[in-house]
């Protein structure tokens, strides 16, 4: 009796695709961020230790329960000067510039050209050489496969 082998069960190789690259992508950010949080946390956790081994501790007794507030206090950022930026000048009116049906009620006599800048005249170009004509395509021969002669049929 033959017997015929079983076919091995080799698994294909998963790919690294497109989805797999975000996720991994993804998490190194937030591993990125979230250490740099902790050492910043960290560092200042610190500053604030020494800061309070420096400072002299007075104890303070007050006769009357107060009640702690719960609400972090507010840092103070700096104060920026404001900027000052100066208006953009604007073009005079043109006094030869009527449209029909339209009343300008532009000052002719504000309008100089003598504060303008003289415009450099604009360049002359040369013609274009002319192009040669395209060569006539050449003659066809007929709709037919055969060049266009007579139906060859036997008998």
């Amino acid at each position: 009796m033959k017997t015929t082998p079983t076919p091995s069960t080799k698994r294909k190789p998963q790919r690294f695709g497109g989805a797999a690259k975000i996720a991994v992508s993804a998490l190194a950010v937030t591993t990125l961020l979230g250490g740099w949080n902790l050492i910043a946390h960290l560092d200042r956790a610190q500053a604030d230790a020494q800061a309070k081994s420096a400072a002299p501790v007075a104890p303070t007794f007050s006769l009357t329960a107060t009640k702690q507030s719960s609400a972090p206090t507010m840092l103070a950022f700096p104060t920026l000067p404001p900027l000052t930026i100066a208006p953009a000048p604007t073009l005079r009116p043109a006094p030869n510039l009527s449209l029909p049906g339209v009343t300008t009620a532009a000052n002719a006599a504000a309008f100089t050209t003598q504060g303008l800048p003289a415009l450099a005249p604009l360049p002359k170009l040369a013609p274009l050489p002319s192009m040669p004509n395209l060569p006539l395509p050449p003659p066809s021969r007929g709709g037919s496969r055969n060049g266009g002669g007579a139906i060859s049929g036997g008998s």
